[in-house]
């Protein structure tokens, strides 16, 4: 129904965005960003909708549910359909290009990814950089609030994928899902899961640093972060337990106005540079110790936050 009005009201809305665009133009030197907002809305509702009917198809033809194996199989195929409609619009609409460091890292599988997470879309960079190419199939950890998503909820529950209550009081059960999430992983498969546990803000950065107060080993290593939120440590190190893959990191930069549509409104980010980076730790040499894993992490998480706001790293001769 949101589809149909959506794109019934399009020639009309998309001539007001563009009077809207035009008056924000001449008094305030912002890039036309209203056509460009609703032109994304109506993408969003088409692969929502194509989404919705897909998962619908593939649960008919599979038996009606009982060939549990071909729904994955299809499923896959269809978020892969999903995913890269939606990226590749939002490249068109508003022309920005995505640039990977170290994509030969991605492979061989099975991987552990761990995620910056700084804005709304991206949720399907990792799809880009790890399924799109190289076919890595991913098992997301996602927070509970996307299932109001149909399509994520749909397809999330077809696939292997875990939705984290982050409001929740039985931590043990949260995490005894998330080992399940780990094991058995094939070569062609992996792991997502954003540490952080939500989009950095400044604000946001200093109430998690202020939590670690309790522990001043740790409150060092959170205030020594600029661009990162630090990491929240009980699903990494569930992750950890249950699995030998090796750990990838991703960062990225360049989505961050994209983090609210509010800054999208604000700033206009026309024409970014999505750059992504990639850095890889084989599991022999990620320490066995709840301890030392703690530090590692914390020390893979500062080298990304060193690559983020362009502070040479240790050892330089720099710093």
């Amino acid at each position: 129904m949101m589809w149909l009005l959506a794109v019934a009201l399009a020639p009309v809305m998309l001539v007001a965005a563009m009077l809207v665009d035009l008056i924000r133009r001449l008094r305030h030197h912002i890039p036309p960003i209203a056509w460009r907002l609703y032109a994304f809305l109506v993408i969003y509702l088409t692969a929502e909708a194509g989404a919705i009917i897909g998962s619908l198809f593939i649960w008919v033809v599979s038996g009606f549910g009982t060939a549990r194996g071909q729904i994955v199989r299809r499923t896959f195929s269809l978020q892969r359909w999903w995913a890269t409609f939606l990226w590749e619009s939002a490249c068109l609409i508003f022309g920005f290009r995505l640039e990977i460091e170290g994509g030969e890292l991605v492979t061989p599988g099975p991987i552990l990814v761990l995620s910056r997470h700084a804005s709304i879309v991206d949720n399907l960079l990792p799809f880009q950089v790890f399924t799109r190419h190289d076919r890595i199939k991913l098992r997301y950890v996602f927070k509970k609030e996307l299932l109001i998503d149909p399509a994520i909820d749909i397809a999330g529950n077809n696939l292997l994928s875990h939705f984290v209550d982050r409001k929740g009081t039985d931590t043990d059960r949260e995490l005894a899902a998330l080992r399940r999430l780990a094991t058995d992983l094939k070569s062609d498969e992996g792991v997502l899961i954003y540490p952080e546990g939500t989009r950095y803000t400044p604000e946001k950065r200093e109430q998690a640093v202020a939590a670690l107060s309790r522990t001043p080993r740790l409150l060092a290593l959170g205030q020594s972060l600029r661009s990162l939120l630090p990491p929240r440590l009980g699903g990494v190190t569930a992750l950890l337990e249950a699995t030998t893959a090796d750990v990838v990191v991703m960062g990225h930069k360049g989505l961050e106005g994209f983090a609210r549509v509010k800054d999208i409104w604000s700033r206009g980010m026309v024409g970014s540079v999505v750059r992504v980076r990639l850095w890889r730790t084989v599991r022999s040499e990620v320490p066995e110790g709840r301890r030392d894993r703690i530090e590692w992490l914390y020390e893979v998480w500062t080298e990304m936050d060193r690559w983020l706001t362009g502070t040479p790293a240790l050892g330089t001769g720099d710093v």
